[in-house]
């Protein structure tokens, strides 16, 4: 992160209805995120794709600007859509999103939970450089 910049990041870790806390430690990976400096708010969700959740986060993320949002979850392909939009309605870069898909790429392909446990803590360290190094793209209406 260039020095003065004043970015911070929200982590959003769901367990999907507990599917994947039933594999994963949730805890763990929520303590090991909240070591880092640039990672002010750390949220155990139960489901991001669930109204009730959207709504509970959207009140978390009002007023946070300034943060990137660090999702650990389901595909991208679900909440990435639905979350863009929620971060444009709270005032955050829809850009300055990045989505660790731990149910496809860990969870459901790692039998061994001590393996899988690792390797999500590796996608996860993953994820949060990727965040760190977003930049956020103004979008401008184009007339045609």
């Amino acid at each position: 992160m260039p020095e003065g910049d004043t970015k911070t990041i929200t982590a959003l870790l769901c367990h999907c209805k507990d599917s994947l806390s039933r594999t994963l430690d949730y805890e763990e990976l929520a303590q090991m995120l909240r070591q880092e400096k640039d990672v002010k708010e750390v949220s155990v969700v139960a489901g991001l794709c669930r109204e009730t959740d959207q709504a509970s986060v959207k009140t978390l993320l009002e007023g946070k600007s300034d943060s990137s949002v660090l999702v650990l979850g389901c595909s991208p392909k679900l909440l990435e859509p639905s979350f863009r939009q929620l971060l444009s309605e709270v005032g955050i870069n829809p850009h300055l999103l990045s989505v660790v898909n731990v149910r496809e790429g860990c969870v459901w392909v790692t039998p061994d939970q001590g393996e899988a446990r690792a390797r999500a803590r590796r996608m996860l360290r993953q994820g949060l450089q990727r965040v760190r190094r977003l930049v956020a793209i103004e979008q401008e209406p184009v007339a045609v």
